[in-house]
């Protein structure tokens, strides 16, 4: 299990802290965990039409979750169930780095 570094785990915003890289390193801090996320990644859509990234995770709680990316965007997506949820997205900043 990798170790967190002390910044991922500071909460920003009101968003709790995650790094989830394209087709790489998926990090869910503590305060993502304690608000419903089990697990999230983030992949590389090939061909890119309409959207060039899918994010899907899994919620154990919550009624909806709001996601940010390095450009400071956010996308929604309402959880009525506990389940696994996709968000499909375009970004110049792909990687998701925080959820409230």
């Amino acid at each position: 299990m990798k170790k967190l570094d002390k910044n991922l785990i500071k909460s920003s915003g009101g968003f709790q802290s995650i790094r989830l890289v394209p087709d790489g390193e998926s990090i869910i801090s503590t305060g993502a965990k304690d608000i419903g996320i089990v697990n999230a990644n983030v992949k590389t859509n090939n061909p890119p039409i309409p959207y060039e990234y899918t994010l899907t995770f899994r919620n154990n709680k919550g009624w909806g979750f709001t996601f940010k990316d390095e450009s400071n965007d956010t996308y929604y997506c309402s959880t009525f169930r506990n389940a696994n949820h996709t968000i499909w997205y375009n970004s110049n900043k792909p990687i998701m780095i925080g959820v409230k």
